[in-house]
């Protein structure tokens, strides 16, 4: 709605001007109307997805995703940075866990998108072809171990977080926070003892079943843990429909993974969990579509 596209686009600009001055990093944004994807023959259908008993995520269909994305790159729609010091509020944004690694496995970052002789529509079935050739048709796949990621101590993505999360105060000041945060953190996770209602076991479990390793957004995206023979199968498979016309497909190799979390709450299971690949991920695979 109206109303909503005004309260949003100023966070928005806070986020850009935040990303430029704290992380060094030139982020585009931009609020693009339905009705303009529309009037360009694409759509926005949007399906919710269950990942867990806690979590529902939501899968996009149409094209609409993508055009967007193309229309923000063309300079269309986008939200300019706000004023210098201006921070978005992102409370309970956090990556404290431990890179994910698999001895003699890749993680794999993969895009794929239906090609010129596949209508977006009927795309579904491509992606089901590649779950199942990987053995990955049913609720499983993902590359986190089963008891949830593992912990260490300092927390490799604290500077991230600090300079994401610090707000109005002062970097040292959120630097020292989280590092006492994070060492009390660490001495639950390593010794199990709960506090109140928080069980680091069970908070470690759920974490493994509420990330968010694939999804489909006007085609499939996940970050998988393959060992060399599946990862020969699925690039034998990906170019062998490519040359068909029928999918377009970027890939990223790297050896771990991290993840993103955001936590409105350590004692409720609502907890959602960004799985990308440590080397590129996304971006890198994005920078790398075969057509």
């Amino acid at each position: 709605a109206p109303v909503e596209a005004e309260a949003f686009a100023p966070v928005l600009s806070r986020l850009v001007i935040m990303a430029e001055e704290e992380l060094g990093l030139e982020l585009r944004a931009a609020l693009v109307p339905v009705a303009r994807i529309r009037a360009d023959g694409f759509d926005v259908r949007i399906r919710p997805v269950r990942v867990s008993d806690s979590i529902v995520n939501y899968a996009f269909s149409g094209g609409g995703i993508s055009h967007a994305e193309q229309l923000m790159k063309r300079g269309e729609y986008r939200v300019a940075k706000g004023s210098s010091g201006t921070r978005p509020n992102l409370e309970g944004l956090s990556c404290r866990w431990t890179p994910i690694r698999a001895e003699g496995r890749k993680i794999v970052s993969l895009i794929v998108e239906p090609g010129r002789e596949v209508a977006a529509d009927s795309f579904e079935s491509e992606a089901r072809q590649i779950l199942s050739l990987l053995g990955m048709d049913g609720d499983g796949g993902s590359p986190i171990p089963k008891g949830g990621p593992g912990v260490t101590w300092p927390v490799e993505g604290s500077e991230l977080e600090a300079r994401a999360t610090r707000g109005a105060q002062s970097l040292p000041a959120m630097h020292f926070k989280l590092w006492l945060g994070t060492l009390f953190a660490f001495f639950l996770f390593k010794t199990g003892i709960s506090v109140g209602k928080f069980d680091p076991k069970r908070y470690q479990e759920v974490t493994g079943l509420n990330t968010d390793f694939r999804k489909m957004q006007d085609g499939l995206r996940m970050t998988v843990s393959l060992i060399p023979a599946e990862l020969g199968r699925l690039e034998t498979f990906l170019e062998a429909r490519r040359e068909k016309g029928m999918l377009r497909f970027g890939i990223s190799l790297q050896d771990s993974a991290v993840l993103t979390c955001f936590v409105p709450s350590v004692m409720e299971d609502g907890h959602f969990h960004f799985l990308d690949g440590a080397g590129g991920g996304y971006a890198a695979a994005a920078s790398a579509m075969r057509d």
